[in-house]
């Protein structure tokens, strides 16, 4: 299994410099961590990987980060609190 974390410091300049999608067609990762995804809100920023499962969480306080795991395939159950 292949597991990546990619502190992208803002997922919009990741995406806008055409770094991401080579980025995953070179690694292949079975699950990639994104994390800093900067001011990034859920959709505001929808990136379409076929074959890959999301879970999202974005900051709820201004000037904090978010970020999102994907997974390949079928998603396991995923908890978005702790207990």
């Amino acid at each position: 299994m292949k597991l990546y974390s990619w502190n992208v410091n803002g997922i919009r300049a990741v995406l806008k410099k055409g770094l991401f999608h080579p980025f995953l067609e070179a690694h292949k990762p079975d699950v990639l961590c994104l994390q800093e995804e900067t001011k990034a809100e859920r959709g505001q920023i929808e990136i379409d990987l076929p074959g890959y499962h999301e879970h999202w969480n974005s900051a709820v306080k201004k000037g904090l980060f978010g970020h999102r795991n994907l997974l390949q395939g079928e998603a396991p159950r995923c908890h978005q609190r702790l207990p």
